[in-house]
């Protein structure tokens, strides 16, 4: 069982992802906007966050990039409607786990949380072994 943060500012889409990862076994929290998202992080760190590009006020990108400030190997899948080159390469560049276009194929997008949550399991797997790594380097 895994938390994951959606932020997205349709609803139907947050009650959506909702039901389905609830059905997965996930506790789901959401947020509409990408101050939301940010206040749900600082509240409690979520294992995946799943946000929309387009948000009202700080847009996807930039609360992705606080998010990662405040937790830098939190693993973030961005989607989008409107979809564009250049933000798919900005998206990666900031470090997001995937780039995803809405409307998006259940068992796709499912495989897709998977491998991030997957992701966020070992990085905070090896990040727990370098703090019992040996002072002197070796």
């Amino acid at each position: 069982m895994a938390t994951v943060l959606i932020v997205d500012d349709d609803l139907h889409l947050r009650q959506s992802f909702e039901k389905l990862l609830t059905q997965e076994g996930h506790v789901v929290r959401t947020a509409a906007s990408g101050e939301a998202g940010l206040a749900a992080v600082r509240t409690q760190i979520p294992d995946l966050v799943i946000m929309d590009v387009r948000l009202p006020g700080m847009n996807g990108l930039e609360a992705f990039q606080a998010m990662r400030a405040m937790e830098p190997k939190l693993p973030v899948i961005i989607m989008t409607a409107f979809g564009t080159t250049e933000t798919a390469i900005e998206a990666t560049k900031l470090g997001a786990f995937d780039y995803v276009l809405k409307p998006f194929d259940i068992p796709e997008i499912l495989a897709v949380i998977d491998q991030a949550l997957e992701a966020g399991r070992f990085m905070r797997a090896r990040v727990a072994m370098e703090g019992f790594a040996d002072p002197a380097g070796r």
